[in-house]
């Protein structure tokens, strides 16, 4: 319908009146911002918002933490970005969701200037999660959640969460005991992981305590915890005939919806659910690659009888506290799958994600275990792994741009020699099989 406002001009005729009408378009647009702001500050202020505060503060001692990347220095990488979405929607997202312990906050931090093709719908999947913060931070210094007590909450770019329950977390995180979980963003882990992980933390708090040599409070006491068994999902290659199917012993990962497989760990403490208990006296956590951690830390259980400071030489090492940390390690008992690692060319490391897996002959139970236990939706797998058929090359494209960066602060130094050859050698082969299969259509 037309606005039409009545005038005296014409014999008292009515035609629209312009000014009149940019003024009304203006003060609905200001009053539209203004209940959007208000929506938002009653949002955050709304006891049933925020009653999550005082449960997780006021009845959990421990401040539990867990702490994602998300395309860091990677913000136009699109195709990139859509895969790696995919994965988070898939196979980590559900996973924090349905965790049996929501006493903990989530820091998913990705790059300021992320496409908003990307942004969007990354930020519309957190929104209704008073304790998932989308960060907008490109400053990996800040590693530890220890680095945001010198910040303002109000400083920071956040896209959603409580910042009442960020910034409560922040206070008392300077004189409590803190675990924090490190996830990547296209990972997942099993349903009760928080809630059992925090046990074991607490558990190991109170002995630490009964210690009386050790002051729990002011010494500086690292326990890192390190996932063993879980869960391997491979989206596969057009050219891989690496499945596993009784039937037909040729099948591919190619045929939706990937491979499946168990994965019994090892020495190496994986970057999907290693926890860090931190005692309230140190100010800094240990500072190396997770892949490192079981060559630099000793073993808790050798050094659990009088607690000394774990003395390990490390050439890399460079945090002044290390020797005078009592920092310890420990792996999960293997007879649960405490987590789900996704692998595909979109993986940073790309280690062994062409080679020749072949899913475990139990597959099916797997895929069940991943959707009870896990939450992963059957169709959500094959959605993205639908679109990892089609756009593949595109995708190691934009990974092989991704891992030579010119906006890291350490300079235009490619992130590992290892994957970007592995990535430029398997695209040059799928695309010779591309061109080789056009040429034989054109015959």
């Amino acid at each position: 319908m037309r606005l039409r406002i009545k005038s005296s001009v014409s014999g008292g005729q009515s035609r629209p009146c312009w000014r009149q009408v940019a003024q009304i378009i203006v003060l609905t647009i200001a009053s539209a911002l203004f209940l959007v702001t208000q929506i938002k500050e009653i949002k955050e202020n709304d006891p049933k918002w925020n009653s999550v505060v005082g449960k997780m503060i006021e009845e959990d001692e421990l401040v539990t933490v867990v702490i994602s990347r998300f395309m860091q220095y990677q913000p136009n990488l699109l195709v990139l970005g859509k895969a790696r979405l995919l994965l988070f929607e898939t196979f980590c997202l559900p996973t924090m969701v349905h965790q049996t312990n929501q006493n903990f906050v989530w820091l998913i931090r990705t790059d300021p200037q992320l496409d908003d093709s990307i942004l969007l719908p990354l930020q519309k999947t957190l929104e209704p999660y008073p304790n998932f913060f989308l960060v907008l931070d490109n400053n990996n210094t800040v590693e530890s959640f220890i680095g945001y007590r010198a910040h303002n909450v109000d400083n920071m770019s956040i896209l959603t969460g409580s910042k009442t329950l960020l910034r409560r977390h922040i206070e008392v995180s300077r004189e409590r005991w803190m675990l924090e979980i490190a996830v990547d963003a296209d990972d997942g882990l099993h349903e009760t992981y928080i809630d059992r992980l925090k046990q074991w933390a607490n558990t190991d708090i109170e002995k630490v305590t009964a210690m009386t040599n050790v002051n729990a409070t002011k010494d500086k006491i690292e326990h890192i915890y390190c996932i063993g068994k879980h869960l391997l999902w491979l989206s596969g290659t057009a050219s891989s005939k690496v499945g596993y199917d009784p039937n037909q012993k040729a099948t591919t990962f190619n045929t939706p919806p990937g491979g499946i497989m168990r994965d019994e760990g090892g020495k190496m403490c994986y970057n999907l659910g290693v926890g860090y208990l931190l005692s309230p006296g140190l100010g800094q956590r240990l500072a190396i690659p997770h892949h490192e951690i079981h060559s630099t830390v000793g073993l808790c259980e050798t050094v659990r009888d009088d607690l000394p400071s774990t003395k390990i030489a490390s050439a890399k090492q460079n945090d002044e506290t290390f020797e005078t940390t009592m920092r310890c390690m420990s792996y999960w008992e293997p007879n649960w799958h405490q987590a789900l690692r996704s692998r595909a060319v979109t993986s940073d490391g790309m280690g062994g994600f062409h080679k020749g897996w072949q899913e475990d002959a139990n597959g099916a139970n797997l895929r069940s275990i991943m959707t009870d236990a896990f939450h992963v939706s059957p169709e959500q797998v094959v959605e993205s792994h639908a679109f990892f058929r089609e756009r593949q090359i595109d995708i190691m494209k934009d990974n092989i741009q991704g891992q030579c960066s010119l906006f890291e602060p350490r300079g235009p130094t490619c992130k590992k020699e290892y994957p970007t050859q592995t990535l430029n050698k398997y695209l040059a082969s799928l695309e010779k099989q591309e061109q080789e299969l056009l040429q034989a259509q054109k015959r």
